[in-house]
C-alpha cells in the first residue's frame, strides 16, 4: 500500500515538473509574427500585396491572376497570421493584373464602387476620370494627372523666368526651379553671354602723318583736324570708339586728319541742314571730306562745321525731347 502511494505521488511530481518547465503544453504564435495586406484584406477588386514577417524574416505575396477569369487573392486573417491564397472567379470573368476587372455593368451604374476610384471611372474601368473625381494613380486620369488623390487639370511642360531664375511649368501645374541665368533670363531662356563689340582701328600706332579710322557699333569715325589740332581715333579697351587731340609739330599743317608739312588750299566747310539741327538730315562737306547724318538705332551721328573742319556727336534723340531716330533725323 505504501509502495503504491509512493508511485502516485511520484507520477504526479513528475506531470507538475514537465507541465512548468513547458514540455508536453499546446503550442503558441510566435508573438514577433505579423502580417500587413495593401488592399485590406480579401479585396477582389484591387491587386494588394500581403507581407508576412517571422521572426525577422520577411516574406511578401502578390495577387495574381491564374487564369483570365480566376484570381488568386493572398489576405492575412485577424490574429495577424498569413491566411495563405484564395482562389476566386471574377464575376465580369475578367482577371487583369492582379485583379477582378469591373464589368461593363458596373462602369455604369451611376454610383461608385467595386475598384472605381470616381463615379463610373477610374480603376479597373475603361473610363478615365475627369478633374475633381478621386484617384489613386495619373492611368486614372483624363488628364494622366492626379494629385492628392484628385484627378486635375494638366498643363503644357513649358519654362518661364521668375526674376534671373529659369523656372519650369510641369505637366501638374507646379513649379520647378531649373537654374539662375547669370547673364540674365529673358523669354523663357537664359540669355547669353553679352557680346564684346568688336572694334576696328586702320591706324592702330596712331601715327599723325596717316589719316585714320575706327570702325565699332556700325559706325566709322574719322581722324579729323581742327586748326592745327589733331583728332585722332582708336579702340579703347571696351572696343569703343575714343579719340585724342594734339597739336601738330612746328613747320606742320593739320589736313585731312593727318599732319603735312605741306600747306593745304584755304579750308571751306558746309553743311546743308546749317549746323547741329537734329531734326534734319544733313550733308557737311569740306575740302577734305563729305558726311550725311546718319541714324544708329535710335541715336543720331550729326555731322557740323567748326571753323571750316566737319567734326560729328553722337547722342540718343530722348535726350533732345525725340522718341526716335529715323532716316538721318532725329523724330
Amino acid at each position: 500500500m505504501f509502495k503504491k502511494q509512493y508511485l502516485i505521488s511520484l507520477f504526479v511530481g513528475l506531470s507538475l515538473l514537465l507541465v512548468l518547465s513547458g514540455c508536453g503544453g499546446s503550442s503558441t504564435a510566435n508573438p514577433s509574427s505579423r502580417c500587413t495586406d495593401s488592399d485590406g484584406g480579401l479585396n477582389y477588386d484591387v491587386a494588394g500585396v500581403t507581407s508576412v514577417e517571422d521572426s525577422g524574416v520577411k516574406t511578401t505575396y502578390t495577387d495574381y491572376c491564374r487564369t483570365n477569369s480566376n484570381l488568386g487573392e493572398y489576405n492575412c486573417i485577424s490574429d495577424n497570421h498569413y491566411s495563405g491564397m484564395t482562389a476566386y472567379e471574377c464575376p465580369s470573368g475578367v482577371c487583369q493584373n492582379g485583379a477582378c476587372a469591373a464589368s461593363a455593368a458596373s462602369c455604369s451604374n451611376g454610383i461608385k464602387d467595386g475598384s472605381e476610384t470616381g463615379v463610373d471611372c477610374g480603376g479597373t474601368c475603361a473610363n478615365k476620370c475627369g478633374v475633381g473625381a478621386g484617384c489613386s494613380g495619373a492611368s486614372d486620369c483624363q488628364s494622366n494627372v492626379c494629385t492628392g488623390g484628385v484627378c486635375i487639370a494638366s498643363c503644357a511642360v513649358s519654362t518661364y523666368c521668375n526674376f534671373n531664375n529659369l523656372t519650369q511649368k510641369n505637366s501638374d501645374c507646379s513649379s520647378t526651379f531649373l537654374q539662375t541665368c547669370v547673364n540674365g533670363c529673358s523669354n523663357g531662356a537664359c540669355t547669353t553671354a553679352p557680346v564684346i563689340p568688336s572694334c576696328i582701328d586702320t591706324d592702330p600706332s596712331q601715327d599723325i602723318l596717316v589719316k585714320g579710322s575706327v570702325i565699332a557699333s556700325s559706325v566709322t569715325d574719322y581722324d579729323t583736324c581742327a586748326n592745327v589740332t589733331l583728332i585722332q581715333f582708336s579702340c579703347n579697351s571696351q572696343n569703343q570708339s575714343s579719340f585724342s587731340m594734339s597739336d601738330c609739330p612746328a613747320g606742320n599743317y593739320c589736313f585731312d586728319g593727318a599732319c603735312t608739312t605741306v600747306q593745304p588750299p584755304p579750308p571751306t566747310c558746309s553743311d546743308t541742314d546749317g549746323g547741329a539741327n537734329l531734326a534734319v538730315r544733313g550733308i557737311t562737306s569740306s575740302t577734305a571730306e563729305i558726311r550725311t547724318d546718319t541714324c544708329v538705332g535710335s541715336s543720331i551721328t550729326e555731322y557740323y562745321c567748326l571753323e571750316n573742319t566737319v567734326l560729328s556727336i553722337s547722342i540718343p534723340c530722348v535726350l533732345s525731347g525725340y522718341t526716335n531716330c529715323v532716316n538721318g533725323a532725329c523724330v
